[in-house]
C-alpha cells in the first residue's frame, strides 16, 4: 500500500493519492476533503473520490458529495457516483459497519432502479424497491448477497406488464396480415419466410443467481398475451427454471414450466405446456400469425432443444405435442369443395376465398417431434358433410408439409357420425409443399393398389353415391352413371368408370350392364386379354367348360384392373 497525503493547513483541504495491490490487481484512488479541520469538528465538507480498480470495476469510478462526520457516523448527502454507464445518487450513512442508502436512484445502461437499501456483512436489503428493466416496471423487495463472485438475489416482485421479448433481447415478430394459410401476407412480410438467425442474449442468466416470485397483470411473449400470471423462478449457475400455474390465456386456463440452461457453450431449452378451452383463433393469430382456425382448443407440449437463435432452436426441437379443437371451423378452406375441384387436376395452395370455411365438431392430432420434424399418424377431423383422417410430417425449420389424408364426403349435416353416414368414396389426398401454399392432389393410385379392397369399400356406400353433393361436377362425362344399377354396384362399371375419370385422352365408356369392354379401353401395358391368346378349336364341356368360363371372367377382371392401374399411372405422371 502506497499513500501520499497533503494537508497544507488545518482549515485547508486534505488531498490523498493511494496505490495498492489486492489479489494481484492494482487499485488506484485519488481524493480530497475540503476544510479538513472543520470536517473533523462535525462541520459539512465537500468531498471527491476517483477510483480505478480493473478487477472490480469496468471503468473508472468517480464520486462527489457533501460529507459530515459526527457521533462516529459518516453521512454523505446529495452524493453522485458514476462508473461507465452506471450511476447512483442519494444519501448514504455509514455507522457500525453498516451502510444505509435512502432515496437512492441508480442506472445500469438503460435500466433504472430506485428505493432504500441497507448493506451489512456483504448483504444488501432493498425496501420500497422499484425498477425499470428493459421497459418492464417492477416493484417489491429483495435481498442481494454479495459474498460470492456471482450475486445471489431473493426477491418478491410485482409488475403491471412483463415483456419477455424485451427481457430476453428477442425481437418480436410482426403481426400477421392475414394472407396465406399461416397469415403470411403483407403484414407478416419476411417474417413468414424463415426463422430468425439473430442471437438470443442468454448472458444475463449467468450474471446472477436468484429465487424470485413474480406476479404480473399481463405477460407478453412474442405476440402472445397471458393475464394474470404468477411466476416462481430459480436461477443458479446460468440454469433457469420457471413455472406459471393456473394462468388465464384467451379465456382458457393453463400451466407451463420452462427451463433454460445457459451454463454451457450452447444453451439448452425445454418447455412443458398445457392449455385448455382457449379461444383458438385469437391465440394462434398472436402466437404464429395463423388466422385460419376457430374453435375451443386444448394443447399439450413437452419439447426440448438446444440453440442460440430462433432457427437453431426450431431445428433442434424434440419431444411430443398434442392438440384438439372442438366446435370450430377452418377459415378460407372448404374441404368438400376442394375435393370436388381435385377432379380437374392438381391444386396449388388451399384454393379458398375469405368467405370459405369448413365447420368441424372435432379436429385433432398427436405429434412426435425429432430434430424439428413433427410426425403424426392420427390426424382426424369430423364435421358436417366431411370426415378426414391422415398422417404426415411438418418440417418446422423449412415450414414444409407432407401429408396423406383421407377425406370423405358424407350425407350427414351432423358434426359427428358413424359409418352409416358415409355416402361417398374416400379418395386419399396428398398435401405437400410450403405450409402457406402446398400442392394438393388426389392419390388415386392408392385406391387401386388393392383393387379388391377398393371395390369392397365402394360397395358399402350403396345407392347413397348418387346423392353425393358435387358428384356431377366430378363425373362430367357420366363415367360413373352405371356404377349403381337397381341399388347394386356393377363391378365392371366401377373399374371402367374410374378409368374414364382418369384417362384425359379417351371418352368415358358408358355401356349397358354386362356389355363387353372394348379393346380400345385397355391400356397398352395391360395384361393381354383372352382375344390375343391362341384359340382352341375344340370347345370344352362339363366342368372344364365351367372352369373355363370362370377363368375368362377372372381374366377379364384382371385385365380391367391392369388397364385402370395404367390409366392411373398415366394420370399421375401427367401431373
Amino acid at each position: 500500500l502506497d499513500l501520499e497525503a497533503a494537508l497544507p493547513a488545518f482549515d485547508r483541504p486534505l488531498s490523498f493519492d493511494v496505490s495498492a495491490v489486492f489479489d494481484a490487481k492494482v487499485i488506484k484512488a485519488k481524493g480530497s476533503v475540503g476544510n479538513f479541520g472543520k470536517f473533523l469538528e462535525g462541520a459539512p465538507a465537500r468531498v471527491s473520490l476517483a477510483v480505478e480498480a480493473p478487477g472490480a470495476l469496468d471503468a473508472k469510478a468517480t464520486m462527489v458529495a457533501t460529507a459530515t462526520y459526527k457521533d462516529d457516523a459518516l453521512t454523505l448527502t446529495q452524493f453522485s457516483a458514476k462508473s461507465g454507464d452506471k450511476t447512483m445518487t442519494g444519501t448514504a450513512v455509514y455507522k457500525d459497519d453498516t451502510v444505509t442508502l435512502s432515496q437512492v436512484t441508480a442506472t445500469v445502461g438503460r435500466d433504472t432502479f430506485a428505493g432504500n437499501a441497507v448493506y451489512k456483512d456483504n448483504v444488501v436489503t432493498l425496501n420500497k424497491f422499484r425498477a425499470n428493466v428493459r421497459g418492464n416496471v417492477l416493484a417489491g423487495s429483495a435481498t442481494v448477497n454479495l459474498a460470492n463472485e456471482v450475486p445471489y438475489v431473493v426477491a418478491g416482485l410485482g409488475a403491471k406488464t412483463l415483456d419477455l421479448n424485451a427481457l430476453m433481447g428477442t425481437p418480436k415478430s410482426k403481426p400477421s396480415g392475414g394472407g396465406g394459410v399461416g397469415g403470411g401476407g403483407a403484414g407478416r412480410g419476411k417474417a413468414s419466410a424463415g426463422w430468425s438467425n439473430a442471437k438470443i442474449d442468454f448472458l444475463p442468466l449467468r450474471l446472477v443467481n436468484a429465487k424470485i416470485n413474480l406476479s404480473a397483470e399481463q405477460l407478453i411473449y412474442d405476440q402472445i398475451k397471458i393475464n394474470p400470471v404468477t411466476v416462481q423462478a430459480t436461477l443458479n449457475g446460468g440454469k433457469l427454471n420457471a413455472t406459471l400455474s393456473k394462468f388465464k390465456l384467451y379465456t382458457g386456463t393453463g400451466n407451463i414450466a420452462i427451463g433454460i440452461d445457459a451454463s454451457g457453450k450452447v444453451p439448452a431449452q425445454w418447455v412443458k405446456l398445457s392449455l385448455a378451452n382457449f379461444n383458438a383463433y385469437k391465440f394462434l393469430k398472436d402466437a404464429a400469425g395463423f388466422q385460419k382456425l376457430e374453435g375451443r382448443g386444448t394443447i399439450k407440449f413437452d419439447l426440448n432443444a438446444r440453440g442460440i437463435s430462433q432457427r437453431a432452436i426450431v431445428g433442434a426441437l424434440n419431444g411430443k405435442a398434442d392438440f384438439k379443437f372442438a366446435n370450430g371451423a377452418i377459415r378460407g378452406v372448404n374441404i368438400a369443395q376442394m375435393m370436388r375441384n381435385l377432379g380437374s387436376g392438381v391444386l396449388n395452395g388451399w384454393q379458398g376465398g375469405a368467405t370459405e370455411k369448413t365447420d368441424f365438431a372435432l379436429l385433432g392430432a398427436s405429434f412426435t417431434v425429432v430434430k424439428g420434424r413433427a410426425t403424426t399418424k392420427d390426424l382426424h377431423l369430423a364435421g358436417p358433410l366431411v370426415r378426414l383422417t391422415g398422417q404426415g410430417v411438418v418440417t418446422l425449420p423449412t415450414k414444409h408439409l407432407k401429408f396423406r389424408v383421407n377425406p370423405q364426403l358424407v350425407a350427414s349435416l351432423k358434426g359427428q357420425g358413424g359409418e352409416k353416414d358415409i355416402a361417398g368414396l374416400g379418395v386419399p389426398i396428398v398435401i405437400i409443399g410450403p405450409w402457406a401454399k402446398p400442392k394438393i392432389y388426389p392419390e388415386i393410385k392408392g385406391i387401386l393398389q388393392d383393387p379388391a379392397a377398393a371395390y369392397e369399400r365402394f360397395k358399402q356406400f350403396g345407392d347413397g353415391v348418387k346423392k353425393l353433393p358435387g358428384l356431377e361436377n366430378i363425373d362430367k362425362n357420366g363415367a360413373l352413371s352405371n356404377v349403381i344399377q337397381d341399388g347394386k354396384v356393377n363391378e365392371d362399371a366401377l373399374i371402367e368408370g374410374l378409368g374414364g375419370l382418369l384417362n384425359k385422352n379417351q371418352p368415358a365408356d358408358v355401356r349397358p350392364q354386362g356389355a363387353p369392354l372394348p379393346e380400345a379401353q385397355t391400356a397398352p401395358n395391360a395384361a393381354p386379354n383372352a382375344k390375343s391368346q391362341p384359340k382352341s378349336k375344340a370347345k370344352p364341356k362339363g366342368k372344364a367348360a365351367k372352369k373355363g368360363k370362370k377363368g375368362k371372367k377372372n381374366k377379364k377382371k384382371d385385365d380391367l384392373e391392369d388397364a385402370a392401374k395404367q390409366l392411373l399411372n398415366d394420370f399421375l405422371q401427367a401431373q
